[in-house]
Formats: structure tokens, C-alpha cells, sequence
């Protein structure tokens, strides 16, 4: 479902199973894969390491006041 989208759709979103490049892992072979499902990596963490939606933004604005 998530898989064959435009270019777009993975730099702003991430999902179950998907890619996620950034610090310092610049190449498929060698990036992250998001694994969010109840047993998992991401789930194992914390109990609120979660998505309801199963969405995460790659993408957040942070500010310095």
C-alpha cells in the first residue's frame, strides 16, 4: 500500500517497513527501516513509541524562542 509512491510521499512520511535515511545513512543498504509493529523495535522502546495512525513526519519544525 505504502510502496511505489512518488519521491515526495517517503521525504515527508514514514510508515511500517519503510526506509528512513538521514544522520549519517545516505544509502538504502544502509539506512534505517522503520519496524513499529507490537513486538518490534520502535514498540519496544516505550510504551508511547507509537503511532495511532501509523504514520511518523520525517519532516518537523523546531523553533528557538
Amino acid at each position: 500500500m505504502n510502496f511505489d509512491r512518488e519521491p515526495r510521499f517517503y521525504a515527508s512520511l514514514g510508515f511500517d517497513g519503510g526506509v528512513w535515511l538521514g544522520q549519517g545513512k545516505y544509502t538504502e543498504a544502509t539506512a534505517f527501516v522503520l519496524m513499529a509493529k507490537a513486538g518490534q523495535a520502535a514498540s519496544a522502546v516505550t510504551v508511547a513509541a507509537y503511532s495511532t495512525t501509523g504514520y511518523w513526519t520525517k519532516n518537523t519544525c523546531i523553533t528557538r524562542m
